[in-house]
């Protein structure tokens, strides 16, 4: 990869400590998710929780988008010889096939998670977070308005300056699977103490590691889109399920 800035101590302490701040920062992020999905599964009626407010979805969904994700953009210089430049040029020039791909895949992978998670009981957590969202309120433009969101917002922060921070420390496999791992924890899926099925945590890791492998081979562009219509997908899912139900 193309660096960008001289090869300097100093230029290598600023890396590393931006890498450092930036880890710190992931994982008190990581504790308080932890938290609250623990605070999530501890309560005693399912029946008792109440949807969100769609103005109180939508601006999570803007928090997302512009709080992650310019925190991706900030940060990235800090943790990587890697810039945006190089990242969004690389997308400008394999635009149209990034699409195609990321939206394979995004929709390859959303009906694998589909099956997956039909093909076994329910969980506490799915049930209290279907609850948790506004499904019957929801329209067609808020569920892309969401998808979008997430798939730029989250994206452009762990595919970005986790991602390229990492392979200044270990390898590139290495950094993939941990950034998926990194990624799949936050989510509160890797939680043990959670009744999901273990094979849609690991599909779900697995999942993660080819947006980060899409990353490097193809373009960033590549996994929003494929993070995006996953999004997607599963939103339009949830809301049919429960319109139907």
């Amino acid at each position: 990869m193309r660096s960008i800035r001289p090869n300097s101590p100093s230029s290598e302490t600023s890396v590393r400590v931006g890498f450092v701040i930036f880890f710190l920062f992931a994982m008190e992020s990581f504790r308080k998710v932890h938290n609250y999905l623990t605070n999530l599964r501890k309560s005693k009626a399912i029946s008792t929780i109440q949807p969100l407010p769609i103005r109180q979805l939508l601006f999570l969904g803007l928090i997302t988008l512009l709080g992650m994700g310019g925190l991706g953009l900030v940060l990235l210089p800090y943790t990587s010889e890697v810039t945006w430049q190089i990242l969004f040029e690389k997308s400008s020039n394999n635009l149209y096939s990034s699409l195609a791909v990321g939206g394979g895949i995004g929709l390859g992978a959303s009906l694998i998670s589909l099956y997956i998670s039909r093909s076994f009981p329910t969980s506490d957590l799915e049930r209290k977070l279907r609850q948790r969202l506004p499904l019957h309120a929801m329209s067609s433009l808020t569920i892309v308005f969401l998808s979008l969101c997430a798939g730029i917002g989250e994206e452009l922060l762990f595919r970005g300056p986790l991602l390229f921070g990492l392979f200044e420390y270990i390898s590139l496999p290495a950094g993939i699977l941990l950034n998926a791992i990194f990624f799949v924890g936050l989510h509160g899926y890797l939680n043990p103490r959670q009744d999901l099925p273990w094979a849609l945590r690991l599909w779900l890791v697995a999942f993660s590691s080819v947006l980060g492998l899409v990353t490097i081979s193809l373009s960033i562009t590549c996994a929003m889109t494929a993070h995006t219509i996953y999004d997607l997908v599963l939103l339009h899912a949830m809301r049919r399920d429960s319109l139907s139900a």
